[in-house]
């Protein structure tokens, strides 16, 4: 709880000024107080005069809160309004307070608030910069070579001389060289001239001695194989081989004639010299042989390879060599 203070006043020492001074509330008791003071102790209503200069004070009003004389300080506050250093004076306007006209000193009004400043201006806005020029347009590019012409198409150049195998086998009874000479002439790979590697011992001749050691290439008949001569397949371009000086092969060749095992006439023996059997001349086709090679072999059996009757039905292919 709060203690209550008992305030004690002695009416023949206050002054009215004191009055107003005290934190009274106006209550009953306030006002019997008032009722007795002295009021001779009070100075005469001339001396309010000096309340006039309170009214100076009013200027300090100015400063915001001059008006309530012994507030003065409040008026302080009045820096706000700029002029507080003035109400300062107020305080001793707080005396005309006294003469009961300080309070109306204290509604002075405030200073008018400074104007702010005009707000400046924007700037114009710059004008927008010319377009630049348009870029040159790049050079075109260099136009590409033509590809690489195509083969024509048109017939392959041999790399040597070729032999080839007939595609129709025939007896024994063909009708000799000359018969089978047509032959290889009539459905040649390549244009030229051809002859079927074959002997009859008398119309035509490899070698009358083994590999023609006697008189080499002198030796032959007519003879299909040319001295020192490179000779391809039928494609134009595989090696078989090189006869050597005496117009023959040595085995083995690079590659065979073909590649399907056929059986070709040849009548030869495998040393290239003429074999006994030769359906005497190629003209028979009982009681007698001939010896064949065989297409896909390298070594001598390339020209001796089979001993047939001649009266075979099957019959044999040619091999036929260009000129």
């Amino acid at each position: 709880m709060k203690r209550s203070h008992q305030l004690s006043l002695r009416p023949s020492n206050i002054t009215l000024a004191g009055l107003f001074a005290l934190p009274v509330v106006l209550t009953a008791l306030g006002c019997e107080l008032i009722a007795s003071v002295d009021r001779s102790k009070i100075p005469e209503e001339g001396s309010g005069a000096a309340g006039g200069s309170g009214a100076t004070s009013g200027t300090g009003g100015t400063g915001a809160a001059g008006g309530a004389g012994g507030a003065g300080a409040t008026g302080g506050a009045g820096a706000t309004g700029g002029t507080g250093a003035t109400g300062g004076t107020g305080a001793t306007g707080g005396m005309g307070a006294t003469g009961g006209t300080a309070g109306d000193g204290g509604q002075g009004l405030g200073g008018d608030a400074g104007l702010g400043g005009d707000t400046g201006l924007g700037g114009d806005t710059g004008m927008a910069g010319a377009s630049g020029d348009a870029g040159v347009g790049g050079a075109g590019g260099d136009t590409g070579s033509g590809g690489a012409g195509g083969d024509s198409g048109g017939p392959i150049t041999p790399t040597g001389k070729v032999i080839y195998l007939t595609d129709s086998p025939k007896k024994a009874n063909f009708g000799g060289v000359t018969a089978a000479d047509q032959l290889c002439n009539a459905t040649p790979p390549f244009p030229g001239t051809y002859k079927a590697l074959l002997v009859d011992g008398t119309s035509r001749v490899a070698c009358t001695s083994a590999l023609c050691v006697t008189n080499g290439a002198a030796e032959g008949v007519d003879w299909a194989l040319a001295p020192n001569t490179t000779y391809v397949r039928a494609d134009g371009t595989t090696t078989i081989g090189t006869t050597n000086a005496a117009g023959v092969f040595a085995f083995p060749v690079a590659a065979s004639i073909g590649s399907n095992g056929f059986a070709y006439w040849t009548g030869l023996a495998a040393n290239w010299t003429t074999s006994a059997d030769t359906c005497t001349g190629w003209t028979e086709t009982a009681g007698v042989f001939a010896d064949q090679g065989l297409d896909d072999q390298t070594d001598s059996q390339l020209i001796h390879g089979v001993g047939v009757s001649c009266a075979t039905l099957a019959g044999a292919f040619f091999a036929c060599v260009q000129q």
